[in-house]
């Protein structure tokens, strides 16, 4: 039994067979339609949200987990005889990470390593992945800290938008740049910077939405030599596997590419329709 117990929070988007496997814990940050909350991922699943957003009059919000939610899962581990390391969506994105950091406070010193990923998503998923990987073969918390700030140095995200009503709505974007974008049918590509999304590309097509992120990769496994990488998507499943086969066929692959369907969180932004990719 590993010594380090691996926390993070629902926007991390981590397949549930590496949770299962690893015993990953995930603490559900909040989205909220009117007057009803609703626990990402535990209450809400994204097969249900997504027709919601759709038929919903109200723009959702979301919020980050309670201190005490925090507090009473570390006390829990710690009881158990295990140190954490709890790895949480960016700092500039959300306030999950300085949920997590009071929380620290209220634990014994030296018990909890609390981390900010500078991402969200898979670009998020992946440094939580390799954390659990290196507990289930014995790693301390110092040596598993420092392997999740390198896999966090080198990961990459880019995340193609079906629409920008969803940005617009969330206050993400102007009603002119929104009307502007939605008329000339742009879909942007953006990616992390300094914990923040940033602009990176726009396309006009699905076909080019593909294309330019295979390229992406492409580019990527040609730089690095070698990459691990994953499909993210929101209630868009086929465009998923079409990028997982032309990312296998591509990159000459041994094996696909593994798929995850982002929460209601990232949903609430995005909107249905996006595709990314995150490799390191």
């Amino acid at each position: 039994m590993s010594r380090v117990a691996i926390v993070t929070d629902s926007t991390a988007d981590v397949p549930a067979e590496f949770l299962e496997k690893y015993e990953i814990h995930v603490v559900p940050l909040y989205v909220h339609f009117g007057n009803k909350s609703f626990k990402d991922g535990v209450e809400l699943p994204p097969q249900t949200f997504f027709p919601m957003l759709k038929e919903s009059m109200e723009t959702p919000t979301t919020s980050q987990p309670a201190v005490g939610e925090f507090v009473r899962l570390y006390e829990k581990l710690i009881s158990e005889g295990k140190k954490v390391v709890s790895i949480h969506i960016s700092s500039v994105l959300s306030g999950t990470f300085q949920s997590a950091s009071l929380a620290k406070l209220s634990v014994p010193a030296g018990q909890v390593e609390v981390i900010d990923s500078a991402n969200v998503t898979l670009s998020l998923g992946w440094q939580v992945i390799a954390a659990a990987e290196a507990a289930a073969k014995g790693w301390d918390l110092d040596d598993i800290v420092t392997l999740v700030r390198e896999v966090g140095s080198q990961v990459k995200l880019y995340f193609a938008i079906d629409t920008l009503e969803y940005l617009y709505k969330g206050g993400r974007i102007g009603k002119v740049a929104a009307f502007l974008g939605t008329m000339l049918n742009f879909k942007p590509i953006i990616t992390i910077e300094n914990g923040g999304l940033v602009p990176y590309a726009r396309v006009r097509s699905h076909k080019q939405v593909i294309s330019k992120l295979v390229q992406l990769a492409e580019e990527a496994l040609q730089t690095r030599g070698k990459i691990r990488i994953g499909v993210i998507h929101t209630a868009a499943p086929e465009k998923a596997a079409e990028l997982r086969e032309r990312l296998k066929d591509k990159l000459g692959l041994p094996e696909l590419p593994l798929v995850t369907e982002a929460g209601a969180v990232l949903g609430t932004h995005v909107g249905p329709g996006a595709l990314a990719i995150a490799f390191y």
